[in-house]
């Protein structure tokens, strides 16, 4: 039996900030400003020091931390507190190159190994009955050395509990799946997988986002752009779902093209009919039919061969 989330009964307890010490700024993250530290002048680390208006945020990626240990998912090493009553977080440093910056580089074969990863660390929450809902490129890191990936920043997941009302706020908009641009509360850990398709399809396409707009009614459209009228109809009717008069305008007579018209020309040769599968697979619009991390990772070798 899995838990519920409930960020009033979960109490953090704080370790010893005097073994932490702050080398360098890496970032800005979502919640707060990110560090690269020191344990004990001797092993390299991550120090994300939270916000003062973050408090749920950072019990949410704490508590679920806690419960995950996998290899390619992020490990926490403790939790601290300073003078001014600010919460930093200590997880293990990667040497990463962000996706974006690398993914212009890798060949089909190296994409295959880090997308088996993050389908192999997505298939574990998921078996936890956990969702993470915000998987984007900005938080999935990966050592191209080794090629290592791990999945990061848990601040707005939760468990996964059949016919549960979840807030649609998650997720970065690029990356959202088609239920909650269109409002549904009921949804699934299927949100991830849309998730990581659009994560494939950037890689694959080389260019970042996939769907962009600056707001949700622009995403949708430039998901029907892909997907067709078709697809979009027979979802709203099956799920009785309404849209405004002014959207149906945006989004009506379109044609579902394929995701390799999307792709540099360049790269469009080297791609295997299986990918192509894969992704369609993934970037299912119907969230029911969406397959699971599971079955994906048990038919690896139809689609990657």
């Amino acid at each position: 039996m899995y838990g519920v989330w409930d960020d009033k009964a979960f109490k953090i307890e704080s370790g010893n900030q005097n073994k932490y010490q702050i080398i360098r700024w890496i970032g800005n993250g979502s919640y707060g400003k990110v560090f690269l530290g020191a344990i004990e002048e001797r092993y390299e680390c991550v120090i994300k020091i939270f916000s003062s208006f973050s408090g749920c945020a950072l019990k949410r990626e704490v508590y679920f931390l806690n419960q995950l240990q996998h290899p390619n998912i992020v490990k926490l090493y403790d939790v601290i507190s300073n003078e001014q009553q600010n919460q930093s977080i200590i997880m293990e440093y990667i040497h990463n190159i962000p996706l974006n910056q690398i993914s212009k580089k890798l060949t089909i074969k190296e994409i295959k190994i880090l997308f088996v990863q993050l389908l192999k660390a997505v298939n574990y929450i998921h078996s936890k009955n956990i969702m993470h809902r915000d998987i984007k490129p900005s938080n999935i890191m990966f050592n191209y050395n080794n090629m290592t990936l791990k999945l990061i920043d848990f601040g707005l997941a939760d468990y996964y509990i059949q016919n549960t009302k979840y807030s649609i706020h998650v997720g970065s908009i690029n990356y959202k799946a088609p239920e909650l641009l269109l409002y549904i509360h009921y949804y699934t850990p299927a949100i991830d997988i849309w998730s990581c398709g659009c994560v494939l399809a950037e890689m694959i396409i080389r260019n970042y986002p996939l769907f962009e707009g600056e707001c949700l009614n622009d995403i949708l459209e430039e998901i029907i752009k892909l997907e067709g009228t078709v697809v979009l109809t027979d979802f709203l009717r099956k799920e009785h779902v309404q849209i405004s008069r002014c959207q149906a305008l945006h989004l009506v007579g379109r044609k579902s093209r394929s995701i390799s018209e999307y792709t540099d020309p360049l790269f469009r040769k080297k791609q295997t009919p299986g990918l192509i599968h894969l992704l369609k697979e993934l970037l299912e619009f119907n969230y029911h039919k969406r397959p699971s991390a599971s079955y994906l990772l048990n038919h690896l070798t139809e689609f990657l061969n």
